[in-house]
């Protein structure tokens, strides 16, 4: 976040500070938003392509299109 406003944010902003802002204001500018650091643990992954919604759009939207554009 700090690279980013740097070289991104604020200048696009217009607004160029007399000081760099520091790590740590940076870090706290993301709790303020609503960041909080979690750890991801290991898990199974259910993406949900069985479901019965999915199934009708892969067979009835998604396949057709795809084999239109393989002709």
């Amino acid at each position: 976040l700090q690279n980013a406003l740097h070289t991104t944010i604020l200048p696009e902003l217009g607004i160029i500070p007399k000081q760099p802002i520091s790590e740590q204001t940076a870090r706290h500018w993301l709790i303020k938003l609503g960041w909080r650091r979690t750890v991801i643990r290991k898990g199974v992954y259910m993406d949900g392509h069985e479901r019965e919604d999915v199934v009708k759009y892969r067979n009835e939207i998604y396949l057709p299109a795809m084999s239109k554009f393989e002709k």
